[in-house]
């Protein structure tokens, strides 16, 4: 992965659930599930690199909690 650039899409909370979002808008349970599993709000495997994250179910709220405070 050396030298290799991603493009990291928006993960604000205003784009993650605009309702023109594709495939289709994030609420907390799909945006849980992106992290958790990388799959998207339609439960298609997101893209490489995105990792899946094991965490408590606390410590997966206060992410959702955060990302909602992102501008």
């Amino acid at each position: 992965m050396m030298m290799q650039s991603v493009n990291v899409p928006n993960i604000t909370w205003t784009v993650l659930t605009a309702p023109d979002m594709d495939p289709q808008p994030y609420n907390e349970e799909t945006l849980k599930r992106a992290i958790t599993d990388g799959l998207d709000s339609a439960g298609s495997p997101l893209e490489y690199p995105m990792p899946r994250w094991q965490m408590s179910e606390k410590d997966l709220n206060d992410l959702v909690t955060f990302i909602k405070t992102l501008k």
